[in-house]
């Protein structure tokens, strides 16, 4: 295919994308954690990343979680190489003191719909 073809194909679906807001949204996360844990536990945190309209033009294109403001996980997408519209990552911690999970996934041409924030209490 002719570089010019190729970036007309794109741009015409790039507009088709913007133009059905009701197929395509932010990017958002849930995050899935118990509400406590025993200190030395290990601790799974599941993300649910949710994206309406993935596409090789318009897709999630990152996504990571913190805890304690440390980066414990980070994932990021190409175009050729995106993901379904709802999918999970799991990372795993050990829990030596409160745990405070903060997630965030971001779309190519929508952006994020927020932060999302989640405890776990250690006992």
């Amino acid at each position: 295919m002719k570089p010019t073809t190729r970036t007309t194909i794109l741009a015409f679906a790039a507009c088709l994308s913007l133009a059905v807001p009701a197929l395509a949204n932010k990017a958002s996360v849930v995050i899935d954690v118990p509400a406590t844990a025993k200190q030395g536990e290990t601790v799974t945190i599941t993300v649910n990343v949710s994206h309406h309209g993935n596409n090789f033009i318009h897709h999630t294109m990152w996504a990571y979680v913190k805890v304690n403001d440390e980066e414990v996980g980070s994932w990021e997408w190409k175009e050729k190489h995106f993901e379904s519209e709802n999918f999970t990552r799991q990372v795993t911690v050990k829990a030596e003191k409160t745990l405070v999970i903060e997630a965030e996934a971001n779309c190519n041409f929508h952006g994020s719909a927020g932060k999302k924030q989640a405890t776990v209490e250690v006992k």
